[in-house]
């Protein structure tokens, strides 16, 4: 009886092994897609994200990249050296309710305003820390992040319950 067991049991793993293998090929996708992502640099992530405009309360202007997907979403603003007084990264977190930023690989300091669905600043959180692994967020519901460099809303008068207005959906 042991020995028919066994040979059984030897059969099944040969089984899976090959289901999974004919799974994977018909479905190249599965495993494709997650090793592009892997290799994609920042740099051609963030190239390839939409570029907009946002205003906030008449206070200040920012020409801004939209992160949208799971992969602009991850990648942000890693390996940014510099960032242009005028220049920023808007994280549409719709599909995220109650997600953290946090500041891994990223050099330099970033003011994060949490804005709510209605487009007004609900939380402030200044200079965060360049390479801190902290969680970021808000205890407020938000929808989006507006990241920019570290002391512009201080230096812009930014306030929660300020207006912000992109220039086209996002």
């Amino acid at each position: 009886m042991c020995r028919v067991w066994n040979q059984c049991r030897k059969k099944r793993g040969v089984v899976k092994a090959v289901l999974v293998c004919v799974l994977m090929a018909a479905e190249p996708g599965w495993c494709g897609n997650y090793r592009g992502l892997k290799n994609k640099s920042p740099e051609a992530v963030r190239n390839g994200m939409q570029n907009m405009e946002i205003h906030i309360a008449d206070k200040a202007s920012y020409t801004v990249k939209a992160a949208k997907t799971a992969e602009e979403l991850r990648t942000g603003l890693m390996n940014v050296r510099s960032l242009s007084d005028n220049a920023g990264m808007l994280f549409d977190l719709r599909q995220y309710p109650g997600a953290s930023m946090w500041m891994k690989n990223t050099y330099i300091p970033l003011d994060m305003l949490f804005i709510g669905c209605d487009w007004k600043v609900v939380d402030i959180y200044e200079n965060a820390k360049p390479l801190s692994l902290r969680r970021i967020g808000s205890s407020k519901p938000f929808c989006y992040v507006l990241e920019i460099n570290g002391g512009n809303v201080s230096a812009a008068g930014i306030a929660t319950g300020d207006g912000v207005m992109p220039d086209r959906p996002i």
